[in-house]
């Protein structure tokens, strides 16, 4: 859904539509993926100065996506970009949320939860490097006349892996995905959670990262379904 690999998409910290752009240079954290909300940026590398250059070239946070009933596209959540590594220990951007689809007269949820949330980012526990940002919320689309018992719907975004201290990048918070309803409004007994991810930290303390931005919800959604099937011919001859 993006052009990527050639200018002036080449540098890692650019975010190629939903994906979270990588740490650029000098332990820099990966900004997070998105989907429907937008992911957080990676955090700032080292030195610790905050006043700008190429030391704070960190990771980019995906964009939010277009949704709406006229285009009636669908997209999965976007992947974080990785932290930059020097020393052998930074770590990759998390995975983003999957698409579930699902067409039904009637679903009696007992409790239980349709997951599509984005993956957190795995924290860097070694000196040196910044760490991945969070994947994106996914999507779930839920054409059902009738629902019944408590269901909970997760398209949260992913949370950005901390590192050990001031001076390596945490990575950003994945951005919210989506719910969309064939209803006119959330039914009563469906909760749906679509946060956008928090942003790692450094040792504890905030060093420029930042969160995923919320997802959303839409209705009156129209599942297409293409009735078109390919012509089969049997040949039913028998070969003496």
């Amino acid at each position: 859904i993006a052009f990527y690999g050639y200018d002036p998409f080449m540098s890692a910290r650019g975010a190629p539509a939903n994906g979270g752009g990588g740490g650029n240079i000098h332990t820099t954290g990966g900004g997070g993926g998105s989907n429907f909300g937008c992911g957080g940026d990676g955090g700032w590398g080292y030195p610790v100065d905050a006043s700008g250059g190429e030391k704070l070239v960190y990771g980019l946070g995906g964009y939010a996506l277009s949704y709406s009933n006229a285009d009636n596209k669908v997209f999965a959540g976007g992947g974080g970009g990785a932290g930059h590594e020097h020393y052998g220990n930074g770590t990759s951007g998390a995975n983003g949320g999957g698409i579930v689809i699902i067409t039904a007269k009637a679903i009696d949820g007992n409790g239980a939860s349709i997951f599509a949330r984005g993956n957190n980012s795995a924290s860097g526990g070694a000196y040196g490097d910044g760490v991945g940002g969070a994947g994106g919320g996914g999507s779930v689309l839920l054409s059902v006349e009738d629902f019944s018992g408590k269901l909970n719907v997760d398209v949260s975004g992913g949370l950005g892996g901390s590192t050990i201290g001031i001076g390596f990048g945490p990575g950003g918070g994945g951005g919210g995905g989506i719910c969309r309803f064939g209803n006119p409004v959330v039914p009563d007994s469906v909760t749906v959670i679509y946060a956008g991810g928090s942003r790692g930290l450094a040792g504890g303390s905030f060093y420029g990262g930042s969160d995923g931005c919320d997802g959303g919800i839409l209705y009156n959604l129209s599942v297409i379904v293409n009735t078109t099937y390919p012509s089969v011919t049997a040949n039913f001859s028998v070969e003496s």
